[in-house]
């Protein structure tokens, strides 16, 4: 599945948490649009990169966090196109950062394994 958005500005805590930035596009509520976090690839201004994208529902519609390996930029304002290629895990609430931290260590793990052995 694809979908296309403009980014936002989010709170920054996967930035300055974390250490992954991510770009945060606010998409109308879809309901083939599944939660979870999802190897992808996405695609701005002609030139793809690899990517984790992580899809919730909140109030407004589906939340698309979209963290671009190897990436350095801006991209407020700018429109992407996000191709979910495979979902890698669910959605899990954490009682604690540390938690969440060590869950985004695996799933960035386990999307760059996506990309080593498929040809997507």
């Amino acid at each position: 599945m694809t979908v296309i958005g403009t980014v936002i500005k989010g709170a920054g805590k996967g930035r300055d948490l974390y250490g992954v930035p991510t770009a945060n596009v606010l998409l109308t509520s879809n309901d083939e649009l599944v939660d979870g976090v999802f190897a992808a690839k996405t695609t701005l201004e002609q030139r793809s990169w690899p990517s984790v994208a992580c899809l919730r529902r909140i109030e407004d519609g589906v939340l698309c966090e979209v963290h671009l390996l190897g990436f350095d930029g801006d991209l407020y304002e700018k429109e992407i196109v996000i191709e979910l290629l495979e979902q890698v895990s669910p959605l899990i609430q954490f009682e604690s950062s540390e938690q969440m931290f060590v869950k985004i260590l695996g799933d960035l793990e386990r999307v760059k394994y996506v990309f080593r052995h498929n040809s997507t």
